[in-house]
């Protein structure tokens, strides 16, 4: 019978037609669709003093932090805190075994710069403190406080110091095989996190400039850069984590 096949002939091509039609309709309609373009994340703005890394003199900084009059004080002081407690309790406290707690803390002092910024260099970190961008001593102690545990990378923002973690970590071992007795794994985690929470008095002193090279030992305390209001600037000043963010 030819007229049903001849219906059935014309009612798949119509099909088909239809089906074809549809699909050119959906794909002018999506092509007719807007196409949102990606957004542009814009870099955050560096914190104001801190040093891109052509600026950062690395083999001074660290001849300087070893050397220097702020290398001095922290050997004295930890020298004369172990000769004064008997530490260690073998090294009686006459002057043959202070010249022995002397040379080494001296040595833990190199130890701890050396691996800190090695670490700062490989991670792209700026080894030296930066001073608040800010006024006010309760504000500046914020910030010297915040240092304690971070620093800043050569992008001007606000990292975890793992540089100054590391550094306290390998001083703290390297004492406790020069010194009788300090090798104990809860002793040389306990002088890690001492030197660690010490470099609070160093931020402090070089905040405030109260010793001779602590203005050199941290990145000058310039104007507020020109690209940030002032009243946003001051706001970072005890963050602890967070990147600098206007």
């Amino acid at each position: 019978m030819p007229f049903p096949r001849c219906s059935f002939v014309r009612a798949r091509w119509w099909g088909g037609f239809a089906a074809a039609l549809s699909a050119m309709l959906v794909s002018s309609s999506l092509g007719a669709q807007p196409v949102s373009t990606p957004t542009v994340q814009t870099p955050a703005t560096p914190y104001p003093g801190t040093r891109r890394a052509a600026e950062i003199p690395r083999g001074r900084e660290f001849g300087a932090d070893v050397v220097g009059w702020l290398a001095l004080g922290r050997v004295l002081w930890s020298s004369g805190y172990d000769q004064v407690a008997g530490s260690p309790t073998v090294w009686p406290q006459d002057a043959e075994s202070y010249g022995r707690r002397f040379a080494t803390r001296s040595a833990q002092l190199v130890t701890i710069e050396a691996t800190r910024h090695a670490a700062a260099a490989v991670l792209g970190r700026d080894p030296s403190y930066v001073r608040c961008a800010c006024d006010g001593i309760w504000r500046r102690l914020g910030h010297a406080t915040a240092g304690v545990f971070t620093d800043f990378d050569v992008a001007g923002q606000r990292r975890a110091a793992w540089p100054r973690f590391v550094g306290a970590t390998a001083g703290s071992l390297m004492l406790g095989q020069l010194q009788p007795g300090q090798g104990k794994p809860e002793t040389v985690a306990l002088r890690a996190v001492t030197t660690v929470s010490a470099s609070w008095l160093g931020n402090v002193v070089k905040e405030f400039h109260l010793m001779p090279g602590s203005e050199r030992a941290s990145a000058a305390r310039g104007a507020i850069s020109p690209t940030v209001p002032a009243d946003r600037a001051v706001l970072d000043t005890a963050v602890l984590i967070r990147s600098y963010n206007p």
